[in-house]
């Protein structure tokens, strides 16, 4: 059968024009899919010149709103599309007579439309339409880790179907997809016309256990580990096996990212060995990762926390440094204190970004301005922290902003844990003479004095009790932190004290007498006869691991560097066998004349040095956003939206096992179809003239090996 189709607009008649509408409030109304005719500049008895013609139009979706436009007329005019902020689209009506569409991609509202008088008066006939954006949507059957994907979506002409697990997305209409590993997946359709672009997600899951991490523990302590999979609840039991028969179970389970597991397990005196892994839960299905665990010698808590970054900084703008922290030791870090501390310069200030805060009182500073730290005078800013919980092999970060005038010495050091099998019974009775000793320093009042060193130590020993009891889920959220001295407003609400002095004056002898704790010296100072200057309490104070630098302020930076361990010493040794955090620094420059779209980063490490096996993928960071690979990935891919932009940055990262080079490849992609974007002006990452917007890095760990090296940084 031979068959033609034919397209036709039909227009109105020219018309006689209909007044009032020649202001915004006083504009006709005009249905979407009707036409309408005009004349605007012409003189009319009683009301003058016509300068103006308003219609109003109420769009009932998203979509591309169109008006074919015939006009007639000896001068150029134009015609403007307004919603309800002011002037979206313009299209110029040429000399004589024009056939144009004005078109814009709008969303649900109401529009104006209005026509406006060039040097002469002209007529007009316009043709309303609205091609809507399509609506996606899908369904699948599934079969174990089979998919068909069956295509519901209305008014599409294009589809890109994401299957979030790095493979490439395919544009079939109703695709079929098998996935390696068990795991939660989520699956996007992205669906396009001329009208516009939906897309829609949905979560699928394939049954089964695909990893743990860490995959060791010591035999001297607790491991808290994450097991990832599919299909997976609270309710499920996490237990190691031997030979069939059950050496430990879990006691709690708690929910991790993306549909993982997260439970502590007490491996004290366990058999070394390989062990199975089950999870299983009371009716409903079991699953067994056979050798997915192994136990080990014991290895003592070690935890340690760093400052990463740039050594230079710019003039009085705000500059992103990340605070890394992990263990090197083979069981769990438990109540971590962490020490950071900044000299204090004219203009100094900090803010942290991506954490949360626990105990934190509203009114209160969560640091303290020293004029002296270890016996040396320097004007510093501390700020004390407690991390909750440091799994083994992991390595935790937030970011901190920071902005000087001035160049800045900065450092950072952890303390022994509270917890080490047991809780440290030492370290308790340290804290509780500071908080004794400062009580009575003030207690002019004998009721308030009592009250402070009562409510003092409950805060402490609640601030325990809940980081054991809520471990899990510390851990989980990441970046809950204990800010130690913003606890103290509180403290003085629950004992009643209004007196400003008095407060400042415990409050003072409190935070010193922490400090007194970490800086021996400063011990004999604040308190002369307390039983802080033994070396029971400078012991289990003394900080480890500490790491100092320096940061000079500039006014201009090295678009690409690498920042890394200073070491310790005039020789910059690091220790063997300890993780190392790297990160490395890319920017397009304010000069720049266009955004980039691809950014290559490569660094070949020296396997005489480092133990590759140990390589693990941290934070990638574009722009004020911040991309957190899973823990223990040496490969990793993903897409993530930028803020603002109409781009999508997928980021694949991988280290060569057999080489030592690590790279990272961050490209732009339309966000539809996620193909490389051919506009020169739209890229991932723009020029930097707002800061940090055209900044960028990447990080990673790795542990040495051998004996210890000066460590040295080249570019």
């Amino acid at each position: 059968m031979d068959y033609s189709l034919t397209n036709s607009i039909e227009v109105p008649q020219w018309g006689e024009d209909t007044e009032p509408n020649s202001v915004q409030s006083e504009a006709q109304t005009l249905v979407v899919g009707d036409s309408i005719g005009g004349i605007v500049g012409y003189y009319k008895a009683g009301m003058g010149v016509d300068f103006e013609d308003w219609y109003m139009l109420d769009v009932p979706t998203a979509g591309l709103l169109s008006f074919h436009i015939l006009k007639e007329g000896y001068q150029p005019a134009n015609a403007y599309l307004y919603n309800a902020n002011g002037q979206i689209a313009q299209q110029y009506l040429n000399w004589n007579a024009d056939d144009v569409t004005l078109s814009r991609l709008v969303t649900a509202g109401k529009y104006w439309l209005m026509f406006k008088k060039g040097s002469s008066e002209f007529r007009y006939k316009v043709v309303s339409s609205l091609l809507p954006a399509p609506v996606a949507d899908f369904s699948y059957i599934q079969n174990n880790a089979r998919f068909v994907f069956e295509n519901k979506t209305t008014g599409s002409d294009l589809f890109s179907w994401n299957f979030d697990d790095g493979t490439p997305n395919v544009s079939s209409i109703n695709p079929l997809h098998e996935y390696a590993m068990p795991g939660e997946y989520d699956v996007c359709l992205l669906a396009e016309n001329r009208g516009g672009k939906d897309t829609l997600c949905t979560r699928i899951t394939v049954r089964g256990l695909a990893r743990i991490f860490p995959n060791s523990g010591g035999n001297a302590g607790d491991a808290t580990i994450t097991v990832f999979g599919g299909g997976l609840d609270t309710f499920y039991t996490i237990s190691l096996k031997q030979n069939g028969v059950t050496a430990i179970q879990s006691v709690s389970v708690g929910s991790g990212p993306k549909g993982s597991l997260v439970t502590t397990l007490d491996l004290r005196g366990k058999a070394e060995g390989v062990y199975d892994v089950e999870v299983v839960k009371s009716g409903g299905a079991s699953y067994i990762l056979p050798g997915g665990f192994t136990i080990k010698k014991g290895i003592a808590a070690d935890p340690w926390i760093r400052i990463n970054g740039r050594n230079r900084i710019l003039y009085n703008t705000w500059t992103t440094y990340t605070v890394k922290y992990g263990n090197n030791g083979n069981v769990d870090a438990s109540v971590v204190p962490a020490w950071l501390v900044f000299e204090r310069t004219p203009g100094f200030d900090l803010k942290f970004v991506n954490v949360t805060f626990t105990g934190l009182d509203a009114d209160e500073e969560m640091f303290v301005d020293l004029d002296t730290i270890f016996s040396k005078p320097i004007k510093v800013r501390v700020y004390p922290l407690i991390l909750p919980v440091i799994p083994p092999g992991i390595v935790g970060s937030f970011q901190v902003k920071i902005k000087t005038g001035q160049n800045i010495k900065m450092s950072a050091w952890t303390e022994k844990p509270w917890f080490q099998s047991p809780l440290n019974e030492n370290k308790l009775i340290c804290l509780e003479t500071t908080i004794r000793e400062a009580s009575e320093s003030i207690s002019d009042k004998e009721v308030q004095g009592l009250c402070l060193l009562k409510k003092t130590k409950e805060n402490y020993e609640n601030m325990l009790q809940t980081t054991f009891s809520n471990k899990k889920s510390n851990y989980l959220e990441g970046r809950i932190i204990v800010a130690l001295i913003g606890q103290i407003g509180k403290i003085f609400r629950d004992c009643d004290i209004k007196d400003e002095a008095l407060k400042e004056k415990y409050r003072n002898n409190m935070i010193k007498g922490i400090f007194a704790l970490v800086d021996k010296t400063h011990g004999g100072v604040f308190f002369k006869n307390s039983s802080l200057n033994g070396e029971n309490c400078s012991g289990e104070f003394e900080p480890q691991y500490p790491q100092s630098s320096s940061v000079t302020a500039v006014s201009s930076l090295d678009p690409n560097e690498k920042s890394g361990l200073t070491g310790y010493g005039d020789d910059n040794y690091i220790l063997d066998q300890k993780t190392i955090p790297y990160t490395i620094h890319f920017e397009n420059k304010a000069s720049a004349t266009a955004p980039a779209h691809t950014v290559y980063v490569t660094d070949t490490l020296d396997k005489t040095t480092f133990d590759l096996s140990s390589f693990s993928l941290g934070d990638i960071v574009i722009g004020d956003q911040t991309i957190r690979p899973e823990q223990g990935l040496n490969e990793f891919v993903t897409d993530e939206k930028i803020n603002g932009k109409n781009v999508i940055a997928r980021v694949y990262a991988k280290i060569d096992q057999n080489t030592g080079i690590a790279q990272w490849v961050i490209r732009s992609l339309d966000p539809v179809m996620l193909e490389d974007i051919e506009d020169p002006d739209l890229g991932f990452l723009p020029p930097n003239i707002t800061n940090p917007e055209g900044q960028g890095s990447v990080s990673f760990t790795v542990k040495v090996k051998g004996e210890p090296i000066h460590d040295e940084i080249d570019i």
